[in-house]
């Protein structure tokens, strides 16, 4: 019997069955291993991983420096430009080689298509666990449209179970700054999924805002849920703590009389009409000089010195 092919991993077979044969060798046709340099090649606008920890990365260069990268990037050349080179598997390799400062990295060098490189790339990232929760609910959603393919027959070629492959899905149904802190990893992949089943965006949201703000566990927004349905409004609970927050904030009247005294207090100090607009959160300050004097001491109060036009 044919040895097993150790390529990356469980699931490429079954999607290149019909991909060039191998040498003895266990490589492809078509497929040589090369020293490239490291300047020579660039990473694919289609990676699915997009945040990589600085810290994992100094690490891994530190390890490069020490004892060489022993595993070898798969690349591609650059359609138009055979001495340039685009990554399919190996991007975190690939910087942390250039933090090591490698003038070359071992390569295995393929004549791919698009369409493979892509799947090839995506496969790389979900069996190596290097995307977040989000990247990889992305990805698996970018494969399924590239093969074309059902959440069964996906979740049989990548080895994964159908279940995994919906709750990951799911995800995408999400408002964007759900997503956004799925990326941060402020909140983990099992919040988001409960989340989903507050099915009025409104009251989803205010989960949410909770979830942050609570610190709430996966148990704690469940009970919220089965609360929710069977009320028809959210625990008092949440309700209590949001109030409670909300009564914390100065009022509208507070912050407008908290702002007309800075105004004073900055106009006294630099004895210049000064104006702030805006809110508690956001807003601007802008001065006003009705001569050359006031300018020219506005200026000093920062350390300017006056231009000549204006002595």
């Amino acid at each position: 019997m044919a040895a097993q092919s150790k390529g990356l991993g469980k699931g490429l077979d079954a999607l290149f069955q019909s991909s060039a044969p191998q040498h003895p060798s266990g490589r492809q046709q078509g497929e040589r291993y090369s020293l490239l340099p490291v300047d020579a090649i660039e990473p694919n606008p289609g990676q699915p991983r997009k945040d990589f920890s600085q810290a994992a990365l100094q690490e891994l260069a530190q390890s490069i420096q020490s004892q060489g990268l022993l595993q070898p990037l798969l690349v591609r050349p650059m359609p138009g430009s055979p001495e340039r080179f685009q990554i399919i598997a190996g991007e975190r390799r690939w910087k942390a080689s250039r933090m090591a400062e490698l003038t070359q990295v071992p390569a295995l060098v393929r004549d791919i298509s698009d369409s493979e490189a892509l799947i090839i790339g995506l496969i790389e990232n979900l069996q190596r666990e290097d995307l977040n929760a989000l990247e990889e609910a992305e990805a698996l959603k970018q494969l399924q449209e590239e093969l074309q393919t059902s959440q069964e027959e996906l979740a049989d070629r990548i080895g994964r179970s159908r279940s995994s492959i919906a709750n990951s899905l799911r995800l995408l149904q999400l408002e964007p700054d759900i997503h956004t802190a799925l990326r941060e990893k402020r909140i983990s992949a099992g919040q988001a999924r409960t989340l989903l089943g507050f099915t009025d965006p409104r009251t989803r949201s205010e989960v949410f805002d909770q979830v942050l703000a609570q610190n709430l566990t996966v148990r704690q927004i469940e009970q919220a849920l089965t609360y929710w349905k069977e009320h028809g409004e959210l625990p008092h609970s949440l309700c209590a703590a949001k109030r409670s927050r909300a009564a914390s904030k100065p009022s509208d009247s507070e912050f407008v009389q908290a702002k007309k005294e800075l105004q004073k207090s900055l106009t006294d100090k630099l004895q210049a009409k000064v104006r702030i607009s805006g809110e508690m959160g956001k807003g601007r300050i802008s001065l006003q000089y009705t001569s050359k004097d006031e300018l020219n001491h506005i200026l000093s109060f920062f350390g300017i010195s006056s231009p000549e036009c204006f002595t």
